[in-house]
């Protein structure tokens, strides 16, 4: 089989339009298989020189965020990863505070709001707040999930004051790695 790459670009606005476009190159020359996840969240930790201290597995996807915000929020670690290891679906935006780093593997996974299908005031996925950083790779991207697509997803968000899928702030950083 020929390997190809494909480059696609996402757009996400604000309600103030701001634009962010992001260039997304993908291999799509292997595909995953579905087996070789395991079902159990993680979550990483690392020191100063990126080296990683520890490796905890949690049953579900909320408890592993929930574990990712208290070791980010104490300021110990230079970065702090959370893989996914099922479909998080949620009601809650998930908040990347005020200057902390926070790097979501979506493992193939999505992450989708519900907000009970209204729009809504904060209504986004994600909100990252003024200096904060969310990176977002997918370590396994031929995998389909959601909807039938291919990767991870984050879907669900509507809001009436911001973007839907990710709301980022004054001084605020998203990257996608791929």
């Amino acid at each position: 089989m020929k390997a190809f790459k494909r480059t696609t670009a996402f757009i996400i606005a604000t309600a103030f339009a701001v634009v962010l476009t992001l260039a997304v190159t993908a291999d799509f020359s292997a595909p995953a298989t579905a087996d070789a996840a395991s079902t159990n969240s993680k979550v990483e930790y690392y020191v100063i020189d990126e080296q990683i201290y520890k490796t905890e597995e949690f049953g579900s996807v909320a408890d592993a965020w929930n574990k990712a915000k208290s070791l980010y929020a104490s300021y110990s670690f230079s970065n702090v990863k959370l893989i996914l290891g099922a479909d998080w679906e949620h009601d809650e935006q998930l908040v990347i505070e005020h200057n902390k780093y926070l790097t979501i593997d979506l493992n193939g996974h999505y992450i989708r709001r519900t907000r009970n299908k209204v729009q809504t005031k904060n209504g986004s996925v994600f909100r990252i707040e003024e200096n904060a950083q969310l990176t977002v790779k997918d370590s396994r991207p031929n995998v389909k999930g959601f909807d039938g697509v291919k990767g991870g997803v984050i879907t669900g968000g509507a809001s009436t004051n911001g973007g839907g899928g990710i709301h980022i702030e004054d001084h605020g950083h998203v990257v996608v790695v791929v």
